[in-house]
């Protein structure tokens, strides 16, 4: 991952007693995890090469000690595999959303394009349109009609720079398993509110691109308060695995 989330108050709590090589070795090790993805080599003078301090390998392996836990393939830190692991739930649930989303597009394109009936000439827009049939004999149709347009109903309609993006049905469900500590009326009302925020500061608004980060973005930040709230453990990577256990 190319960023990360940076709490200053928490970092100067737990590293105002490093000295300055040690300062720097603990930036450059945390860095160099989170742009990599992966336990940073148990071999110290290895590790000091990595992060360019090849002279202060005593300082690298004193942060290592300290702030890292030394796993099967090499030293791991809690909170940059926290930040991975959100990092790459962030992208699949935008992935899996986007996809579920162009599809639904492309079904609703297709539809429009498609050719009537032969002998539906009356209907050359949509099949719900009028006939001339009394309505006591098409009730049933009538209600059908109603219902296939109520499923393709967007439930929130969020502002972008160009157009709009809407949100469907199939888009809450996707989230719902994505974001866990959410149920599917938050979801809603937090798309809602990001709809609403979008309106308010059109200089921000999102291109079709970039919509589904933002939308993903928004849920996180929201899962995560809700998961404050319950007390939920986070998961931690400990021996070469993750386990459910608190700690920075």
């Amino acid at each position: 991952m190319h960023f990360y989330p940076f709490h200053i108050a928490d970092y100067h709590s737990h590293t105002g007693h490093l000295s300055e090589m040690e300062d720097l070795a603990y930036r450059r090790l945390i860095d160099w995890q989170h742009l990599h993805e992966r336990p940073i080599p148990a071999d110290i003078q290895k590790a000091s090469r990595l992060v360019r301090l090849p002279s202060f390998s005593t300082d690298v392996e004193q942060v290592l000690n300290e702030f890292f836990t030394l796993a099967e393939n090499g030293y791991i830190n809690q909170r940059c595999f926290d930040d991975i692991d959100k990092y790459n739930n962030i992208k699949t649930a935008a992935s899996r959303a986007g996809k579920a989303s162009a599809e639904k597009r492309k079904a609703t394109r297709k539809q429009r394009v498609s050719k009537p009936d032969s002998t539906d000439v009356q209907r050359p827009f949509n099949e719900c349109a009028t006939n001339q049939e009394p309505i006591t004999n098409n009730h049933k149709e009538h209600k059908d009609c109603s219902e296939r347009s109520n499923e393709r109903a967007s439930l929130a309609v969020i502002p972008l720079k160009s157009g709009e993006h809407e949100i469907f049905e199939s888009d809450i469900e996707e989230a719902v398993v994505a974001f866990s500590n959410l149920n599917k009326d938050q979801i809603i009302s937090e798309l809602k509110k990001c709809a609403l925020w979008n309106k308010s500061n059109p200089s921000k608004r999102k291109t079709k691109r970039g919509i589904m980060r933002h939308v993903a973005s928004w849920l996180s930040r929201a899962n995560d308060s809700a998961a404050k709230g319950t007390g939920k453990p986070r998961r931690q990577f400990q021996g070469g695995q993750y386990s459910e256990k608190a700690g920075f």
